[in-house]
């Protein structure tokens, strides 16, 4: 038998104690299943997004726990997670 998975509803997140969302309500935005005997991303969804500008770090506290209304069949169950940090040029107001 294969690991259960936690059912992402019941998975809730904050960052910065200012956003409160339920996993499961973010929007997908990849998905991906067990190719063989190797696990790979289930699903890819963004929680949020952000600019830095050169020079200066942003710092960030990400939560993670279990809703209290959570049944108790979901105990036992997996959920794994990776944070992804991506980076681009972000040019602001470009000259045409």
């Amino acid at each position: 038998k294969g690991l259960e998975y936690l059912n992402n509803n019941y998975v809730k997140l904050a960052i910065d104690d200012e956003l409160e969302k339920r996993y499961g309500s973010l929007d997908t935005i990849d998905h991906v299943v067990l190719e063989g005997d190797t696990e790979v991303i289930r699903e890819t969804r963004e929680v949020t997004s952000a600019t830095v500008k050169g020079n200066t770090q942003n710092e960030h506290t990400i939560r993670l726990w279990i809703s209290s209304d959570a049944p108790i069949d979901e105990q036992n169950k997996v959920f794994t997670s990776r944070v992804r940090i991506t980076g681009g040029q972000g040019v602001e107001n470009p000259i045409p």
